[in-house]
């Protein structure tokens, strides 16, 4: 999912199967390997954040817990 702009969709497939099934087709159409792709990239980074934020949220939680049974033992 587009996380910069919700109008928007990206799919996994990679390049190169769309540029084979094109050429199967007789489709001529020119392909750019290195695109700016920044809504892309941007999301990305989102997602990136958001696990990184997660993982921080987890290991503190583990902490607590650990805290806890240490007091209980």
């Amino acid at each position: 999912m587009n996380r910069v702009n919700n109008r928007k969709e990206f799919f996994t497939i990679s390049l190169g199967k769309i540029e084979k099934k094109c050429q199967e087709l007789g489709c001529q159409i020119e392909f750019t390997k290195l695109a700016e792709a920044k809504e892309y990239r941007e999301t990305l980074n989102i997602i990136n954040t958001e696990k990184a934020n997660l993982n921080s949220v987890k290991n503190h939680i583990i902490d607590q817990v650990d805290e806890v049974l240490k007091k209980a033992v």
